[in-house]
C-alpha cells in the first residue's frame, strides 16, 4: 500500500512556511530485509516508499523527483538492473539525492557520495545516516525555487 503523501511543488502557491517530511525509498528484493528497512526507518520520522526492483524505484523518482530524500537499496534486486545502477542514475538525475547501498558482497562501482553498507549492518547505522538526510531535509521550508524544498530558512 502506498502511503498518503502531499508534495508541494513550484507554482502550488503553498509556500507558507510549512515543513515537509523527508521522503526515503528502499529498495530490496527480499521481503523481510525490505520490511526490516522500512520498519527501522518510520523510526526516523521519514515518508516512505519501498519496491524490489530498480525500474520500479525509476517510477517511483520520476514522478516524486527530488522530493525523495534518501534512498537504501540493496545491489542484487529483482530485474535487470542492479542497487549500483539505480545509484548511479538517481545521483546523475538528482545530485543532492542521498544513497545508501547495501550488500553482502564486495562494494561494487558507486557514485563518490554514496554511502556503502556491508551486510550485516546494523540497525544504528542506517538510523544514524536517515537522521543526516532527516536533520538536512526535514524542517526546511518550501520553497519555489526547487521543486520540493530548499535549505534557506530552518523553522524547527
Amino acid at each position: 500500500m502506498w502511503p498518503l503523501i502531499t508534495l508541494y511543488r513550484a507554482g502550488d502557491g503553498v509556500h507558507d512556511g510549512r515543513a515537509f517530511k523527508p521522503i526515503a525509498l528502499v529498495v530490496e528484493d527480499d521481503p523481510d530485509q525490505r520490511e526490516l528497512l522500512t520498519l527501522l526507518l518510520e523510526e526516523s520520522d521519514l515518508h516512505l516508499f519501498s519496491c524490489e526492483s530498480a525500474e520500479a524505484a525509476l517510477r517511483i523518482l520520476d514522478k516524486y523527483g527530488s522530493g525523495i530524500s534518501l534512498i537504501v537499496t540493496d545491489v542484487q534486486l529483482a530485474g535487470a538492473l542492479t542497487g549500483a545502477d539505480l545509484a548511479q542514475i538517481a545521483k546523475q538525475r538528482y545530485p543532492d539525492l542521498s544513497v545508501i547501498v547495501t550488500s553482502g558482497s564486495a562494494k561494487p562501482k558507486l557514485p563518490s557520495d554514496t554511502v556503502f553498507m556491508p551486510k550485516p549492518w546494523r540497525a544504528v547505522e542506517i538510523l544514524k545516516q536517515a537522521e543526516r538526510v532527516q536533520w538536512w531535509t526535514g524542517a526546511w521550508i518550501v520553497n519555489p525555487d526547487r521543486n520540493l524544498g530548499h535549505r534557506p530558512t530552518f523553522v524547527r
